[in-house]
């Protein structure tokens, strides 16, 4: 059976045929998930979700036991998005990840992603704040033994990533 929702993941087929679980989510396992950077959503045709209806998109880990906002989807708003997954190009251990389709009213629906949008927003700059703060300052704590050049050099460095950071959130995930 299709599910309104279809699943592109590069160089796999497309995956359509989600499962109904008892709470009726719409679920896709995606085995071999570390090889993945970027999946791609999309609402399966004209009519594929009720009017008024949207679809929120969300991923699990294992073991399976949180949801994270990965994009909303309606016939009125956006049909299709690409979200970067956390782990692109970093060396992680294989899993498969679990995709979630929750059909909701908009209302629902937009509170639940502004709110998601705000929180993973802050915890992105958190982090690469907090890394680029943690560098720092362990350099910093050698600045007995470094001439004022490199001090001058550490402090346009963080300036650099600070900027960086305000520009685009997500800049860290896409060194490679």
């Amino acid at each position: 059976m299709s599910s309104p929702i279809g699943v592109i993941v590069g160089g796999r087929p497309i995956q359509v045929d989600l499962v109904a679980d008892t709470s009726g989510r719409l679920l896709c396992e995606i085995p071999q998930a570390q090889t993945i950077v970027d999946i791609a959503v999309f609402l399966t045709g004209p009519g594929a979700l009720p009017a008024g209806m949207g679809a929120v998109i969300s991923y699990s880990e294992p073991p399976y036991s949180t949801w994270t906002y990965a994009a909303f989807l309606s016939e009125q708003h956006q049909c299709s998005t690409i979200f970067r997954v956390p782990w692109a190009h970093a060396a992680v251990e294989p899993f498969s990840l679990r995709l979630s389709v929750q059909v909701e009213s908009f209302e629902g629906i937009e509170s639940v992603a502004s709110v998601a949008q705000q929180v993973q927003s802050f915890q992105k700059h958190s982090m690469s704040q907090a890394m680029a703060l943690d560098l720092f300052r362990y350099v910093e704590s050698f600045s007995g033994q470094l001439s004022q050049d490199w001090q001058r050099v550490l402090d346009s460095w963080l300036k650099k990533v600070q900027d960086k950071e305000r520009r685009d959130p997500e800049w860290w995930r896409k060194i490679q």
